[in-house]
């Protein structure tokens, strides 16, 4: 059987979870008794710009919500003690608290727990141990951290390799306590975030569902750091820029870095903590240039005119390529609605445009302090299969338009992931770089957009926030030749007129976290 948990809204739209059996002909209302049959599959619906989902701890249970990251290994949570709660804008309520003292399956540890991740967040507090439920399926004794301090009101559930807890320890994390308890065959889940702009997504612990994607899972091995897996890093071999309406077929694999060595291939972290995608330094501003992308170099990041950017380019694609396995990701999957923050969001300049279009964040940045990130600005094009027990992940294009589930099993042991093929011969040779470079583009620096030069007709309205990248054809305004190229410099051409607030990204609805002058509120589960 097929255990399947449903996200509703009640009557204040708030999420509500509902239980069913699929039984091969109809749903029933869900029972899953604890050591039931391993053909159980677990899935989890996800909502937000951070990808969250509903667990309970404790009994009696305390409910919880968290997010669910691959780039990390630990779940902690929020405790009612963490001083956090107590900051203006925290939403410590509706993602709820922990409290130790009103659970009597609680188990305290003596170890510390600390973490911090690659947008500066943190969490600290101490380790423990109690009953995690999920989907109807109570894991007695799971090992998580009790924050009791930390930058950010909401826990996170990290279920990457357990090598990679931040425990002095290794110790089996909550992927690991699903096979160990006989709920899963294996630790294998399968992640589908769907479209931008959709409330919801869904991870699947010891399953596919092949509605999700579209032609043939193609499995590719994970990359080792050291000897030993720690991360889910696969090798990106290729990328490039494709639109069939306009002949173009660009490909970026001979971008050299400032060293003047092969971009590619290169080893990135497939992270769904991660809201956006970052690459090296060099490849962005081809991107950028190719792509007519404004670079704002105080913050290191990109934008475009929310309204008028997408239209005659809705077949446009950003490739990436893993040794000949290509996901497709569209370009209106990167254009960012209502992620800039701060007063000054408006003074960012947009050559070539006269009217008050409001910018949109550009999901490419430059991976300054860390390695290369595919966060949810590419994984929403992919459906991927995480098999940590073979160390493989399986790639497929994800399926914008599912049709009727449905679900087959992970089993045990090699070749375990169903309908999914080998890639013959994949890449293994690239190079792991741990840290990135600052994007510094050359005095004069101008674009080279590969677009061709159009005319559009759009609103002078403010931007409606709306996700789709449509524009209003209500207006009189005119807007020619943004195919011909805009003028960046290195200052992040005029400064933006003054306010009394910084230019920051949002996406990670961060209240607490400040980055310099620029607001980066990115979960980032290095």
């Amino acid at each position: 059987m097929t255990l399947w948990g449903e996200i509703a809204g009640d009557s204040e739209g708030r999420r509500t979870w509902s239980m069913l059996i699929y039984t091969g002909s109809r749903y029933v209302p869900a029972f899953c008794p604890r050591n039931s049959p391993s053909s159980i599959l677990l899935i989890m619906q996800m909502g937000g710009d951070i990808y969250s989902t509903n667990i309970t701890i404790g009994d009696p249970p305390q409910s919880l919500t968290v997010s669910v990251d691959t780039g990390s290994a630990d779940l902690w949570v929020v405790s009612a003690e963490n001083p956090v709660c107590d900051v203006r804008g925290t939403r410590c309520d509706d993602f709820g608290l922990y409290n130790p003292n009103s659970s009597t399956s609680y188990v305290p540890l003596s170890d510390e727990f600390g973490i911090s991740y690659g947008d500066r967040s943190w969490a600290e507090g101490h380790y423990a141990t109690d009953t995690v439920s999920i989907e109807n399926a109570d894991i007695p004794g799971v090992q998580f951290a009790v924050a009791t301090s930390s930058s950010i009101d909401k826990g996170i559930l990290g279920i990457g390799y357990s090598a990679n807890v931040v425990a002095d320890y290794r110790y089996r994390n909550f992927p690991e306590l699903l096979v160990a308890d006989n709920i899963t065959k294996s630790n294998a889940y399968s992640l589908w975030l769907n479209r931008l702009g959709s409330n919801e997504g869904s991870i699947l612990f010891g399953g596919i569902n092949t509605a999700h994607y579209t032609g043939t899972l193609q499995t590719l091995p994970v990359v080792q750091y050291m000897g030993d897996y720690i991360h889910l890093w696969l090798t990106l071999t290729e990328m490039g820029v494709e639109s069939a309406s306009d002949s173009i077929a660009k490909s970026y694999t001979d971008t050299r870095s400032t060293t003047g060595a092969a971009e590619f291939p290169l080893v990135a972290l497939l992270d769904s903590g991660a809201t956006l995608t970052y690459l090296p330094s060099n490849v962005v501003a081809q991107i950028y240039s190719d792509l007519d992308v404004h670079f704002y170099q105080q913050g290191q990041f990109g934008y475009v005119p929310c309204d008028t950017y997408l239209v005659g380019r809705e077949d446009y694609n950003i490739t990436f390529t893993f040794s000949g396995v290509t996901i497709r990701v569209p370009l209106s999957e990167l254009v960012l609605h209502d992620a800039i923050s701060g007063p000054g969001r408006n003074a960012l300049p947009l050559p070539d445009t006269d009217s008050d279009e409001e910018s949109c964040l550009f999901g490419i940045l430059p991976a300054v302090d860390f390695f290369p990130i595919l966060g949810d600005t590419f994984l929403r094009s992919a459906y991927v299969v995480f098999d940590l027990d073979n160390n493989e992940i399986s790639l497929a294009q994800a399926n914008r338009n599912p049709g009727d589930d449905r679900i087959l099993e992970i089993g045990k042991g090699g070749d375990s992931v169903p309908e999914a093929e080998d890639v013959s011969d994949p890449v293994m040779t690239a190079t792991v770089v741990l840290g990135g470079s600052s994007l510094v583009l050359p005095a004069g620096w101008t674009n080279e957009p590969v677009f061709p030069t159009r005319t559009v007709t759009t609103s002078t309205a403010a931007s409606t926030g709306t996700s789709d990248g449509d524009a209003e054809e209500t207006g009189d305004t005119t807007i020619s030749g943004s195919g011909s190229g805009s003028e960046t410099t290195p200052t992040g051409f005029d400064a933006p007129a003054e306010t009394d607030g910084a230019i920051g990204t949002a996406v990670g609805r961060n209240p607490l976290l400040l980055v310099s002058a620029v607001v980066l509120g990115l979960l980032l589960g290095l």
